[in-house]
């Protein structure tokens, strides 16, 4: 599935998105103003937290240049999200669309 985040100029917070049982796996950058994007997920759209992994350390996304990237994710820290959005640390000085590709994983107990 492939879907879009959009923060809009002069905001630090993009759209909420539904990942309907798929789970991110590479983000397309643009150009940003803020140098690290942060997640927030939830179980539903209107109680959102920020997503820390294992070691309670929140999950983030730097960008140091700010220029174009696509960047890997590690899908194991999305499983069972089902609204994501991103947070960027500096307020954007226009309208951004940061692009998301996520997949349907299929798992098997072992």
């Amino acid at each position: 599935m492939d879907t879009t985040f959009t923060i809009a100029s002069g905001q630090t917070a993009s759209n909420i998105i539904h990942l309907k049982g798929t789970v991110p796996v590479l983000v397309y950058l643009p150009v940003l103003t803020g140098t690290s994007l942060t997640f927030k997920v939830g179980q539903s759209s209107t109680d959102m937290h920020f997503l820390a992994d294992k070691n309670d350390v929140v999950v983030s996304i730097t960008n140091i240049d700010g220029t174009n990237k696509a960047r890997l994710l590690e899908p194991n820290l999305f499983v069972g999200v089902q609204y994501l959005q991103v947070i960027s640390n500096a307020s954007e000085a226009a309208s951004r669309e940061i692009k998301l590709l996520s997949r349907t994983f299929i798992t098997r107990d072992i």
